[in-house]
């Protein structure tokens, strides 16, 4: 199953997590052009039978709008169904990107733009959605190609003249056929007021099992580096990350204020995509967290790129191997003052936190990064914490802990303090150990 979401993010939102039916979908890549057009492609893999509510959380309120596809696939490669995603943007009347590709495979394209009136794609592909929201202040489209060898070249023609942003990747086949998109229910675009009003309830879908698999794996933490910025779009890693092949690399940023977002993070030659992003409940700081895996180019630091620069910027990445290299996330949860996914305004200071992660793995590690100004932090009991780092001073800075803990199969409750009442957010995640 893809999710393609199309933004006309005015204020920078982002797509911070998608769920079908309570099961949480990974987040694959983005395209922006400024804060006018962008897209998001999310992913489930072997998504449940029967039909469900596919449910977009968002980092704020939309102040504009968003349209919304999902289409599932049949005959995919289980292990690797995805290829590399290309994206571009720019103001013009037409769009167009090559998508690598092969023979047998699909290639989807995804499509924004903010006030084009139209958008039409060219032969041969076959448009799975195309929906224009708030009266044309929106539009989004997506486009099926048919595979060939090297690459697909994938255009559009734009009624207007207009800031678009367009991204592609293509479905591998398994070992034998060619992966067929099924019927897509028909999107719909999303209002401001739409915006889906979490409640802190655990969808029943992610309860542990009693005896789940037993793995063969053992996660081990390696390292981690940490780096900070002043009034500066750029937060870098002041020591270098080792390279490691099957690492998984968590990288964990903050800002002080809350506004703004990462809209990319680089370094050892990886790709980097979006875990999950949470504000704080007076959006006076907020955490995202961003993650990489594969086979490294050299050691080397790591940078975020801000969207605006902040009074201060913090940035940890941590390391460790013995991970599942195929699906190394499990659960992922956020919240603030607000509770969990919490708001962005209307949250009350609070001196503890208290948030709780459904763990599915025997084996795993619950991962958690928060954010809390200008406050000391202390662990909850069991949890290590492999790091605190401030940045700047008094009530402009900004501050990070990472913390972690070994556990099994559980809900486990990720708790700490402070030294002082303040507006904190947290991202907590399951690590999954190698099978």
């Amino acid at each position: 199953m893809l999710v393609g979401v199309s933004i006309n993010n005015d204020n920078f939102e982002i797509v911070t997590s998608i769920n079908y039916g309570g099961v949480p979908l990974n987040f694959v890549a983005s395209e922006s052009q400024s804060d006018d057009a962008r897209i998001e492609i999310w992913k489930l893999d072997n998504p449940p039978l029967g039909t469900r509510d596919v449910v977009i959380y968002f980092s704020a309120d939309l102040k504009r709008y968003a349209v919304a596809g999902v289409i599932t696939f049949t005959g995919a490669d289980q292990i690797d169904p995805l290829g590399t995603f290309v994206g571009d943007n720019a103001t013009t009347n037409s769009a167009s990107i090559s998508v690598p590709s092969d023979e047998g495979e699909l290639v989807l394209g995804l499509f924004s733009c903010e006030t084009c009136d139209s958008v039409s794609f060219s032969l041969p592909g076959v448009e799975r959605w195309n929906l224009a929201a708030g009266g044309g202040n929106e539009i989004g489209a997506g486009v099926i190609y048919k595979g060939t060898a090297t690459q697909v070249y994938l255009s559009a023609t734009l009624g207007a003249r207009d800031h678009w942003a367009f991204g592609g990747i293509s479905i591998r086949p398994a070992s034998s056929g060619s992966p067929a998109p099924t019927n897509t229910p028909t999107p719909t675009s999303t209002l401001p007021t739409e915006t889906p009003t979490p409640t802190p309830t655990i969808p029943p879908t992610m309860t542990p099992t009693s005896s789940p698999p037993t793995p063969t794996g053992e996660i081990v933490y390696e390292e981690t580096r940490s780096g900070g910025s002043t009034s500066s779009i750029f937060v870098t890693t002041s020591g270098s990350l080792s390279a490691f092949g099957d690492h998984l690399y968590l990288a964990a940023i903050t800002t002080k204020s809350g506004k703004g977002q990462v809209t990319n993070v680089s370094g050892l030659g990886l790709s980097w995509s979006l875990v999950k992003a949470q504000c704080a409940g007076r959006n006076q700081t907020k955490t995202e967290i961003w993650m990489a895996l594969g086979s490294p180019s050299f050691d080397g630091p790591v940078t975020a790129t801000l969207s605006q620069a902040p009074s201060n910027a913090i940035i940890t990445v941590s390391r460790y191997s013995g991970v599942d290299r195929t699906n190394p996330i499990g659960s992922i949860v956020s919240g603030n003052t607000n509770g969990i996914d919490g708001a962005c305004s209307g949250g009350s200071d609070q001196a503890s936190y208290s948030i709780t992660l459904p763990v599915s793995s025997n084996g795993a590690v619950a991962f958690a990064a928060v954010a809390h100004r200008h406050k000391a932090h202390n662990p909850g009991t069991g949890f290590t914490e492999r790091i605190e780092v401030h940045q700047g001073s008094s009530g402009s800075a900004a501050g990070l802990s990472i913390v972690e803990q070994s556990v099994n199969p559980a809900f486990v409750a990720i708790e700490g303090s402070f030294s002082g009442t303040v507006d904190w957010a947290i991202i907590a995640l399951e690590i999954r150990p190698a099978p």
